[in-house]
């Protein structure tokens, strides 16, 4: 009868020691897919048959208009901005920086007007 009772103690020990390794490792796993799943996506422009990085630095929110030029600032630069009404129009302009060496080469060197972009 002792020994039962002791063989039943290890089997519970056991089991608790592998249920907090299995917790560990659920835990472990959805911590990080939730840091690889968090990260920004990546912006690039096509140039010269390559796309090249680029990185978002300042944005501004205007209203819009019909013309080459946008309206007037809905907020400042990097500033969240409310729309006059629920559905309006706006226009939004990006400031990007280069995060390419072959871009800036071809900056250099290079010559076209393809300026197209795209957010991967």
């Amino acid at each position: 009868m002792e020994h039962n009772r002791t063989l039943s103690i290890i089997k519970d020990r056991k089991a608790e020691k592998f249920f907090i390794f299995g917790g560990f490792i659920v835990v472990s796993v959805a911590l990080g897919f939730m840091f690889l799943s968090s990260q920004q996506s990546r912006a690039t422009i096509p140039s010269g048959g390559k796309q090249v990085e680029v990185e978002q630095v300042s944005y501004r929110l205007y209203e819009s208009s019909n013309g080459i030029n946008p309206g007037s600032p809905l907020a400042n630069t990097n500033t969240a901005a409310t729309l006059p009404k629920v559905g309006a129009d706006f226009r939004l302009r990006v400031g990007l920086q280069n995060k390419s060496p072959y871009f800036k080469k071809l900056a250099e060197f290079g010559s076209g007007n393809e300026h197209n972009c795209a957010i991967m």
